[in-house]
C-alpha cells in the first residue's frame, strides 16, 4: 500500500477468503530494530494470528540471512 526508505505498509489477506489484516514495517537503523505491527481489521479474534505473522516473518528473515541476532524485530 505505501512504501519508503525505512517504512512498508502492506495489506495481508488471512487465508483465501479471510480477512484483509494491516502489516507495517520500520527500519531503524539505530538501535538496529525493525519496528514492525501487524493489526486486525476485524472486531473478532483470531486466536493469535497476528503475533504468528511476526514471528514467522522473524524466523523467515533470520533463515535468509537477513537478521542476525544484534539486528532485532520488536512490535506487537
Amino acid at each position: 500500500v505505501k512504501e519508503e526508505a525505512n517504512y512498508l505498509h502492506a495489506e495481508v489477506r488471512g487465508g483465501l477468503f479471510g480477512p484483509v489484516d494491516d502489516l507495517e514495517l520500520h527500519l531503524r537503523v539505530e538501535p538496529r530494530v525493525i519496528a514492525v505491527r501487524s493489526l486486525s481489521r476485524s472486531e473478532w479474534s483470531r486466536a493469535g494470528s497476528n503475533r504468528a505473522r511476526v514471528e514467522s516473518l522473524r524466523d523467515g528473515l533470520r533463515k535468509a540471512g537477513q537478521l542476525d541476532e544484534e539486528f532485532g524485530i520488536s512490535g506487537d
